[in-house]
C-alpha cells in the first residue's frame, strides 16, 4: 500500500513527492522531505504526519493554511483526507492520493520528482560516476557485441558531442560578456511559461520547474543542492534534444548554454 503527494498549484504542477516515511517535512528549504521552490514559503512549512491510518497535517508556519478546505491556523492541525488538498500560500496546492491503508512505503521508481536527500544522493552518485561510464560501455560492447550495448554506447556518444560543441562556445571569447551575465532568468522563465500554455507541454513545466529550483539554491547560497539541480536540467535538456533530433525550440537552448555556463 502506498501514499503519495502530487502539486496541484501553480509550483511543481505535475510533480509527485512519495510519502516513504511516518513522518515529512514539507518546505522552502532544499533538506526539506518535500522541497517547494518558492521565497514565499516559510523554510519548514508544515509537517505531516501518518499514524493509525490518518495523515495529519501540523502549520508549521506563522500564516494560515488550508487542508481538505478548513482553514487552520499557526501551531495547529488537522486531518489531511485522501483526495483532498492542501493548501500552503496562493502557489502552492497538494493533493493526498492513498492506495489501500496509504501507509508510507518506499514505492515509487520516479524519483526524478523527489526532492529528498537520497534523491540529491542518487543523482550525485550517478553523475561522478559518469567520468568513465564510456571506457566501461566500450569494454562492454567489445566483449559482448550485444545489441543493447551498442545503443547505449551510440547514446552516450551523442552526449559527449553536443557537450563538446556547447563547451567550444563557452570558451571561445568573442569580445562579449560572460554567458551568466548575459542571460536574463526571468525572461527565460516567461518565455518557458508562454511555451508550456501554446503547446501544453509537461516537458516545458519540468523545465520551468528545475530551473526555478536550481537557482533558488543557488540563491541559497547552497552551492552543491544548485550544482545538482544544474545537472538534472542540463540532463533534461540534452534528452530532449536526443528524442526531438536536435530540434529544441530557442528558449531551451538559450537555458541550455545559460546551465552549462553555471557549471
Amino acid at each position: 500500500m502506498t501514499a503519495k503527494i502530487e502539486f496541484t498549484g501553480r509550483i511543481r504542477s505535475g510533480s509527485i513527492c512519495w510519502i516513504d516515511k511516518p513522518v515529512m517535512r514539507i518546505g522552502s528549504d532544499p533538506e526539506s522531505d518535500v522541497c517547494i521552490p518558492s521565497a514565499d514559503v516559510a523554510q519548514h512549512a508544515v509537517t505531516i504526519e501518518y499514524r493509525q491510518g490518518a495523515y495529519t497535517a501540523y502549520n508549521r508556519q506563522s500564516d494560515p493554511i488550508k487542508v481538505t478546505g478548513i482553514e487552520v491556523s499557526a501551531g495547529s492541525s488537522a486531518v489531511w483526507k485522501a483526495g483532498t488538498e492542501l493548501q500552503i500560500g496562493e502557489n502552492v496546492a497538494l493533493r493526498l492520493v492513498q492506495e489501500g491503508d496509504g501507509a508510507p512505503s518506499a514505492e515509487s521508481d520516479e524519483g526524478w520528482d523527489r526532492e529528498s536527500d537520497e534523491y540529491y544522493d542518487d543523482i550525485a552518485e550517478d553523475e561522478w560516476a559518469s567520468n568513465d561510464v564510456v571506457g566501461k560501455t566500450k569494454a562492454d560492447a567489445a566483449e559482448s557485441g550485444s545489441k543493447e550495448t551498442l545503443i547505449q554506447l551510440a547514446v552516450i556518444a551523442m552526449c559527449f558531442v553536443g557537450i563538446i560543441v556547447i563547451a567550444a562556445t563557452q570558451f571561445i571569447d568573442f569580445g562579449g560578456a560572460p554567458v551568466v551575465n548575459t542571460i536574463n532568468v526571468e525572461s527565460l522563465l516567461n518565455d518557458l511559461a508562454k511555451a508550456s500554455a501554446e503547446t501544453g507541454s509537461r516537458d516545458f513545466q519540468r523545465i520551468e520547474q528545475q530551473l526555478k529550483l536550481a537557482e533558488f539554491a543557488w540563491h541559497r547560497g547552497d552551492e552543491q543542492k544548485s550544482r545538482i539541480a544544474y545537472m538534472k536540467l542540463r540532463n533534461l535538456l540534452q534528452e530532449r534534444k536526443e528524442v526531438l533530433g536536435n530540434q529544441i525550440s530557442k528558449v531551451e537552448l538559450e537555458i541550455l548554454r545559460y546551465v552549462h555556463a553555471k557549471l
